[in-house]
């Protein structure tokens, strides 16, 4: 029987002689060609964060496969468990609706949404995800950007 550190050594090792590397072979999880890029991003830097801040982030996206109606961005905060993240009770229809195969969105997002939270990770660390509808109610992640983290 071959140990756990044998196997995982054996599969990078596999990874590397057909020319992934590690870090790509988590990049090409997203697949689908689909690209995300953070413009620029503004908050009220001079001052610290309060319910009042607002994170204004400008982004362009490029999808080749798409479709209507199938895709959406989020804004996304890490959480003191680290495999999630939240948006806190952000109202899902203040996304920006993305109607065009690429071009450029803003998403403002008050922090008054996740500030209070006690699951949210310090420093606040912010992700933008370009979504894929896979439901009624969920996606799956076709490009990101992140982590952002907001002083």
């Amino acid at each position: 029987m071959i140990s756990r550190k044998t196997f995982i050594l054996l599969f990078l090792s596999t990874l590397l002689l057909q020319g992934c590397s590690p870090n790509s072979f988590f990049i090409n999880l997203f697949s689908d060609g689909s690209k995300l890029e953070l413009v620029s991003i503004d908050h009220d830097s001079d001052s610290s964060l309060t319910q009042d801040s607002v994170v204004t982030a400008n982004l362009k996206y490029e999808i080749p496969h798409f479709e209507s109606n199938k895709y959406f961005v989020i804004a996304q905060f890490s959480t003191t468990n680290s495999s999630s993240t939240t948006d806190g009770n952000f109202p899902a229809n203040r996304y920006p609706i993305i109607v065009t195969p690429s071009g450029s969105i803003q998403i403002n997002f008050p922090l008054m949404y996740v500030l209070n939270s006690p699951n949210i990770k310090r420093p606040l660390t912010m992700y933008f995800f370009l979504n894929e509808k896979v439901g009624q109610n969920s996606g799956h992640v076709v490009a990101m950007v992140g982590p952002i983290e907001l002083k």
